[in-house]
Parts: C-alpha cells; structure tokens; sequence
C-alpha cells in the first residue's frame, strides 16, 4: 500500500489494522491521561513557584480589572499580589532546592505555618489595581497581552475574578492546561500525516509523559501555554501542507496560529520560515507555483493582521522589537569566559531545564536521568534523519522551526551573557514551542528502528505507556519531595503540610486523586488489551493451517 500524498509505502496487513473507532479512543484515553498528569503538577506545585508565575498572574489579574497593558517596564506587581504572594510564603527556601542563598532571611518553607483558607485574602478590583508604592517589577508587558486576556475573560467568565487568592491561582493553571492539552492529539495527527501509522501516531501522542517538564510548565500559569499550543497547530497545518493538500483551511489555520503565536511571545517568528518553506516543499502537483504564493502570501498576511502588527508597532514605538521589561545592569568584570565554556554552560542548562528542572529552576532531576533522556532523543533524531530520506521536505520544514528555535535561544544567550555577565534567557522550556516538530523527529527514529512495522509498534505502545507514567511519577515525587519534606520527616507529614497548603480540602484532593488516576489505569488496560490483540492476529497470520489427523 502506499500513501498517495507523499508517495510513501507502508505496512497494511490485516493484522496489524485498527478501526477508526478504535483509534479515537485510545487517543482520547491518551489526551485525559495527559491531563491527569499536568493536573497533578498543577495541584502539586507550591503557589507562585514556577517561573515567573506571580507576574504572569499579576497581569491576569490587571486586565481583568480593567487595569489595561502598560508600557514595556511600567508595570507594577499590585499591592494585593504582593500580599497574596507573601501569605504564600514565595520567598521562603525550599528544602530540596539548590540554591544555597536563595531566601536568605526568610527561613524555611516546611518552618512556616500555613495561613489558614478563611484568612487568605480575596483579590479583588481594588487590590489587583493598587500599586502605589510598590516597587517589585512586572516585567510580563514585555509580552503582547493575548494569553493574559485569554485568562482573564476566563476568569471573569466562571465568576472568580474577585476571590481567595488560591483558589484563583488554581483556576488560572487549570486553564492553562486547557490550553496545552490539545498538543496531545496534534502530535498524534502530525505523525499519522507523515507516516500514515495509527500505532505510531499514538505512541508519539505518549511523549509529553516522559517529559517531565512540560507537565510542570504546563500545570503552571505562563504564556508558555498559548505558544504551545500556536506552535502545535502551525505545525500540523504545515505538515497538511508538505504532503500536498493546499486547501484553503490549513492556509488560513496556519496563518492564524502564527498570527495568535506572534500576539503571545516572540519565539513564534521561528514558526514563519516552517510555513514558508511548507508551500516551497509542498508534495502538490507540479505547476501550481502561483497557487503556492499566492496561499503562503496569504497566511503571512493573516499572521500580520493578527500578530505580526505587535512587534512593529514595537519597533516604532521602542527602537527595537523585543524590548525588556526588566532593567539588568551589567555584572563588573562578568561575561569574561570564553565562548566554548558559555556554550558548555548553555547545554547543560537547555537540556537540564527542557527535561526537569522545577520551580524557579531549583530542584533539578538526577543529571543521569537528563543525559541518558538528551543522548537518547537525539540517537532517534539521527536514525529518523537517515532512515526517513524520502520524507525530507517534512523534516526540513518542521526541523527549520525546532533547528530555528533551538539555535536562537543559544545565541542570544550568548549576547545577554557578553552585555551583561550574566547567564539568563538559557530554559529548555522555550522549545516547547516546537513540541510537535520534534516529536515527529524523534518518532521518525523510532520509526526507522522498527523498520516501519505496525505490529512492532503496537507491541511498544503499552512499554512507552507504563515508561511514561512511571517517569512522570518520579518527576511529580522528586518536585514534591523538594517542596514538602522537611529534615527527618515521614511521607504522612509532608502530605499533610501539602493538604493544608492547598486550596482544596482533604476529602476533595481524595476524590481528585481517584477521578485523576482512573484515565492512566484505564489507558494501560487498553494498550495492552490493543497489543495483545495485535498479537493474535499475527500468530493467526502466520500459524499454518493445522493438518486433519489420522
């Protein structure tokens, strides 16, 4: 069999076949499994302890209020976060961090008594406003507004723009896991494009479970949300487009997505040449040249309607398009290391913070754990480079947004550390925009190393399945303990610091925990119901017709 947009032979037999039905679901089991886990890093993460979480929610909170999108440095944290994030006890040091002055004078997270749920202020229009005499800087005005206006119409919208602290907080990390979650079935949708395997394409819908970062991040409240899921879509549309199909529909959702990316963070401009280079490459009949233009010129219209206007209106107004909110000042005699020890520090920062590396990158996952994940993903990167020749007008368009992203990153790191000494802007989490893209790098290794089998794969499903949840719980144990467990203290004692810590009550985290656990459970029943099903199929293949006896 081969698949007529790109010309590519695959496995069809019988045996090795699901229904659509059957695909569906197990995708959809997948995406609800997903989403237990990042609500689980949700509920387990220490208030305004994910990075930059207090400025994001500050600038929720302002538009949500009517307190509009100040000048670039202008912004202020208002009177009622500060109150807010002192009840949280933000500052305190953390027992599992690493860093060693961190909180200096603020003593230890697990010594803290927890302000009770009826004392914890409510953030209303007057708090969320009031900043007057305040000094603590919201740099988030740096950022175009979409994301904070998404979640405080949100907000607004379920009645919680004036209540408790806390529970606020959790309503707006909740949303952005809505917003993350759908990258889950645009990884499977990607795949499935690109090599027309149903079991591939749900294996790969696994990853963001064996990154226990991005179910940190995601269970946050952070712009990061929205370029994920921007960066999803301009992705999957791009790959519609490669393999041919030149409908309108993905002209104009590529073009919005690049266009909502643009209004959320400046990492989505690496998104415009994939989509460029999408129509360059397309699969589509030969001499359809103007057609191609004419849709790519379309979408980037599309794109600068909807976002693109934000960075030249920056350029106008500041001198340059990506102005900071933050006023760093140049470290006396910093920045004086050679460029191969900066690109040293570099890697290891991108890799420890893109696979784990919590709170406000304090409490790092074993360094063991991060060079066998980085060794491993970029040993199927390659596989999937040389054994996926014939799909290379797909790998050259998704690989120019992760390749874009990847060394952009790394060079401006490499400007900031010579301008100001120091290392800042070096989080793997910005390549989150790019998760579907190199998702399907890794999966086209994968690919590769089971010589494309449908079977072989649908024996793996249920491996990466189990894998996945096992890492993720290790990721959410080595956060908790970090968070929780204070010198010489039992399990009992820390869960019962994080009961009263959280905004929900103890008989609702039990309900939650049972709703919560019943999607991974049921999931690892189906795929290994799937798998075994797969395999009685084949050995029915392959088993010879018994002979009659005697």
């Amino acid at each position: 069999m081969v698949d007529s947009s790109a010309g590519r032979p695959i496995e069809s037999t019988p045996h090795s076949s699901m229904t659509e039905c059957r695909y569906r679901v197990s995708l959809l089991l997948i995406t609800l499994t997903v989403f237990s886990v990042m609500s689980a890093w949700a509920l387990v993460s220490h208030s305004y302890r994910t990075p930059d979480e207090p400025q994001h929610v500050n600038s929720v909170m302002r538009l949500a209020h009517g307190g509009g999108w100040p000048p670039v440095g202008d912004a202020r944290m208002s009177a009622g976060m500060s109150e807010a994030m002192d009840q949280a006890e933000y500052l305190a040091r953390l027992p599992g961090s690493t860093r060693e002055n961190w909180g200096s004078g603020y003593g230890w997270f697990v010594d803290v008594t927890p302000t009770p749920d009826q004392d914890r202020i409510i953030l209303d229009a007057g708090r969320a406003l009031d900043v007057e005499g305040q000094t603590r800087i919201d740099q988030m005005s740096q950022h175009p507004p979409l994301y904070y206006g998404l979640l405080a119409g949100g907000l607004t919208a379920i009645g919680m723009a004036e209540d408790r602290w806390d529970l606020q907080l959790l309503a707006l990390r909740m949303m952005s896991i809505l917003l993350t979650i759908p990258v889950v079935p645009l990884i499977a949708g990607s795949v499935r494009v690109v090599t027309n395997s149903q079991h591939l394409a749900l294996g790969s819908a696994t990853v963001p479970l064996l990154v226990p970062q991005f179910g940190f991040i995601s269970g946050s409240v952070t712009n990061d949300a929205l370029m994920v899921l921007t960066g999803s879509i301009a992705t999957y549309a791009s790959l519609r487009v490669v393999g041919g199909d030149l409908r309108m529909r993905w002209t104009l959702l590529a073009g919005v997505a690049v266009g909502a990316g643009l209004l959320t963070k400046a990492f989505m401009a690496f998104s415009v040449p994939m989509v460029l280079l999408a129509y360059a490459f397309s699969r589509a009949e030969r001499g359809q040249w103007l057609r191609r233009v004419g849709h790519a010129s379309l979408a980037m219209a599309v794109a600068f309607a909807i976002g693109g206007w934000w960075w030249m209106r920056n350029y106008l107004l500041y001198g340059q398009f990506q102005p900071s909110g933050m006023n760093r000042q140049p470290i006396e005699g910093g920045g004086q290391q050679p460029v191969d020890w900066y690109f040293g520090r570099a890697w290891d920062m991108l890799t420890q913070s893109f696979w784990g590396r919590f709170g406000w990158l304090e409490v790092p996952l074993p360094g063991a754990f991060v060079v066998g994940a980085t060794i491993l993903a970029l040993a199927l990167i390659t596989v999937g480079l040389f054994s996926a020749r014939r799909l290379w007008a797909e790998v050259l368009t998704i690989g120019s947004f992760a390749g874009g992203l990847i060394v952009a990153v790394a060079i401006r790191g490499l400007f900031n550390y010579q301008r100001l000494g120091q290392l800042v802007g070096l989080q793997g989490r910005y390549f989150f925009a790019a998760f579907v893209a190199l998702t399907v790098l890794v999966a086209l290794g994968v690919w590769g190393v089971l010589r494309r089998s449908e079977t072989s794969t649908a024996f793996l499903n249920p491996i990466l399945v189990v894998v996945g949840l096992l890492v993720s719980a290790y990721g959410l144990y080595v956060w908790f303990a970090a968070s929780y467990v204070g010198p010489g203290e039992s399990q009992i004692e820390a869960l019962t610091r994080w009961v009263q810590w959280s905004p929900a009550t103890t008989g609702q985290l039990t309900a939650t925990g049972f709703l919560l656990a019943l999607a991974p459970l049921t999931l690892v029943v189906n795929s290994t119901l799937g798998a075994w099903k797969v395999r009685r199929s084949h050995d029915a293949q392959v088993m010879p017709a018994q002979e009659p006896g005697p």
